[in-house]
């Protein structure tokens, strides 16, 4: 008699899971998910534009903080939306106090023209009105980065040289607000050089008025000089450096003393009034000196900047 193979019921029974017989009920096929259909061109032209509008209102909101505390006052909040910004800064408050005295009535809108790309920067269009509604238009663009630690915004605004942006006129005013958040202390110093170099530039074109009045040849001393000014109604006000540093006071190059303005060729680089005295800057404001030039220009000079000065005609 032929012998069938060992095989034990245990084997038999998973066989027959495994091996169900045909025509039976478990050998039908799953039914396949029916196709999604695809989008039509107006629908994936409106998808398209929704998610552009997201994109870019997630790019005006850390812009949108920065300018309410502009409006406000509230820089903690601005402080918030700038990579590095201390939002807890003691000098945030005097710095909104400065903000404040200088805004006036004015107030900052941003809006955005396109969403960052790959690089974060970010286009946008900020208007500074005032209260007849008149307006300051600028377009400036800036870098987003990614908000890496909890927050309400995806995006933050980060500034690679706050103090450099400070003290570029070409940055505009959500930019400058940014740098301001980002290094407040600066901010406080470069305040008062503005009013410094307003001072010096109120100084330089009373200088200039006397030099041309002597047919263009200076004959202005440092003991001359500030006595020849009063009395040509230059404001005595404009003597005194801002910031309550008693220490700090203006002086004229007496190198010039003398000279034919029309010898002078470097004009922009010649040093005509300073901070500081005896022929030596004061760098007092943070590593910065306020200079008028011979041409009528004013600048902030840190001691690299003083090597290329000229004093001398």
């Amino acid at each position: 008699m032929k012998k069938h193979p060992h095989c034990s019921l245990a084997a038999l029974l998973l066989a027959a899971a495994l091996c169900p017989r045909a025509g039976g009920a478990d050998t039908a096929p799953a039914p396949a998910d029916p196709p999604i259909p695809p989008y039509s061109e107006s629908e994936t032209r409106d998808r398209m534009e929704q998610a552009k509008w997201e994109a870019q209102q997630e790019a005006q909101a850390p812009l949108m903080a920065l300018a309410n505390g502009f409006n406000t006052g509230d820089l903690k909040s601005a402080a918030a939306v700038v990579v590095g910004a201390n939002p807890d800064d003691p000098l945030l408050a005097e710095l909104a106090r400065q903000i404040g005295l200088a805004r006036g009535t004015f107030k900052l809108t941003v809006n955005v023209v396109e969403a960052p790309g790959g690089d974060g920067r970010v286009t946008f269009i900020e208007s500074l009105r005032d209260h007849l509604g008149e307006n300051v238009v600028q377009t400036e663009t800036l870098t987003l980065v990614p908000r890496t630690e909890t927050g309400l915004f995806k995006w933050k605004m980060v500034m690679a040289d706050p103090r450099g942006a400070m003290l570029d006129w070409k940055t505009g005013m959500l930019g400058r607000l940014a740098a301001e958040v980002r290094d407040p202390k600066f901010a406080l110093v470069a305040e008062d050089a503005g009013k410094s170099m307003a001072n010096l530039s109120d100084l330089a074109m009373g200088t200039l008025r006397q030099v041309d009045a002597a047919g263009w040849c200076c004959d202005l001393s440092p003991a001359t000089w500030r006595p020849k000014l009063l009395a040509d109604q230059v404001a005595a006000e404009s003597f005194v450096p801002p910031g309550g540093n008693p220490s700090l006071s203006y002086s004229f190059n007496g190198k010039l003393t003398g000279h034919d303005w029309n010898d002078i060729d470097d004009r922009h680089d010649t040093v005509l009034i300073y901070e500081g005295k005896d022929g030596a800057l004061d760098f007092g404001r943070d590593g910065f000196a306020a200079v008028a030039f011979a041409d009528g220009s004013v600048d902030l000079i840190d001691a690299r900047a003083a090597t290329e000065l000229k004093w001398t005609p």
